[in-house]
C-alpha cells in the first residue's frame, strides 16, 4: 500500500453578494509503529513491529453574503475524520474519530 494525500478547492460567486467555497481532502498513510503487549503466559510479555494504517479526509464548505459596503456575514460546515488501524487496534478495535462544526 502506497501513502497518498489528494484534495480539492473551488470557488464560485453568484451575483455581486454571494461567494461560495467547497473544499476537501483525503490521505493514506502507512507508518511503522513498535508495539508491546502483555501475555499470560511465557514470556509476559511480546514486543512486534508493525504498520499502522492511517486513513482520512476532510470537507469544508463555506456562503459569503454581502450586506452592503460595510457588512457581511458568513457560514462555515467543516467534518473531518481520521481512521486508525494498528496492531494494538486489532485486539481493540479500530480507532475512528469524527469531527464536524458549523460556524
Amino acid at each position: 500500500m502506497a501513502n497518498g494525500q489528494a484534495g480539492f478547492r473551488t470557488d464560485w460567486e453568484r451575483g455581486t453578494r454571494d461567494t461560495f467555497t467547497f473544499q476537501g481532502d483525503v490521505y493514506r498513510e502507512i507508518a511503522g509503529e513498535t508495539t508491546t503487549y502483555a501475555l499470560y503466559s511465557p514470556p509476559s510479555q511480546v514486543t512486534v513491529d508493525a504498520n499502522a494504517q492511517l486513513t482520512g479526509g476532510n470537507l469544508l464548505a463555506r456562503w459569503k453574503r454581502v450586506l452592503n459596503d460595510r457588512s457581511d456575514f458568513q457560514v462555515q460546515a467543516y467534518f473531518d475524520r481520521t481512521i486508525t488501524s494498528s496492531l494494538n487496534s486489532e485486539r481493540l478495535g479500530t480507532r475512528s474519530t469524527s469531527t464536524s462544526s458549523i460556524i
